[in-house]
């Protein structure tokens, strides 16, 4: 597939149908926090995106129209959409993603109800309160919540480094020394060692 517009290739249109599909802006190289979290609530049948090539620095109102058409192609295959991009969620409800977040929302383009969730950027910023709280209304929806679909990660293991980083990446992470604390007339002793009470 070509767009129009730009002449790019584009992903072409999935020929997938099912109950649940997720929907973001674009590619996004944390999309894995994202399906991870929901993961263990719904299993999804395809992963849909507004952007079918990288998004230009200068949007065209057409070249918009023509990637948001080919999206509504694709969403009638599904049953249930959960939204987490901005853009896609604007462009489907007319409603900001900070305004819904966690909430079920209609649209007039497609007859599938829409579920919105943070997107993968706002996860980097946020943290995975958010998500997991949406998790936790979709839970109490759509049955029980199912640990063995997906692993409940951290923070740092999400987005990398933090304190869980060393025992992520398989290595051992080193003790953490406790610091000398200073006593008496400018006396050094170890944090494991009981200071002597003075006179």
């Amino acid at each position: 597939m070509i767009c129009p517009e730009c002449k790019k290739p584009a992903l072409d249109l999935t020929t997938k149908k099912g109950k649940w599909a997720l929907v973001l802006d674009a590619d996004s190289r944390f999309k894995h926090i994202l399906i991870n979290e929901l993961a263990r609530v719904v299993e999804f049948d395809e992963v849909l995106c507004l952007w079918r090539h990288a998004e230009p620095a200068k949007v065209s109102d057409d070249e918009l129209n023509w990637h948001f058409q080919q999206l509504i192609k694709e969403t009638k295959n599904f049953e249930n959409l959960i939204v987490g991009g901005t853009d896609a969620f604007w462009l489907l409800t007319e409603t900001k993603t900070e305004d819904s977040m966690g909430l079920w929302t209609k649209s007039k383009y497609v007859s599938a109800p829409i579920f919105c969730v943070p997107t993968p950027e706002m996860l980097t910023r946020l943290g995975l309160g958010e998500i997991r709280l949406a998790v936790q209304k979709l839970e109490r929806q759509y049955g029980k919540y199912n640990p063995n679909r997906a692993r409940p990660i951290s923070a740092a293991e999400a987005f990398g480094g933090g304190a869980d980083s060393n025992r992520i990446k398989g290595k051992k992470s080193n003790k953490t020394k406790k610091p000398k604390r200073r006593v008496g007339r400018g006396k050094q002793l170890d944090g494991n060692r009981k200071s002597r009470s003075h006179k």
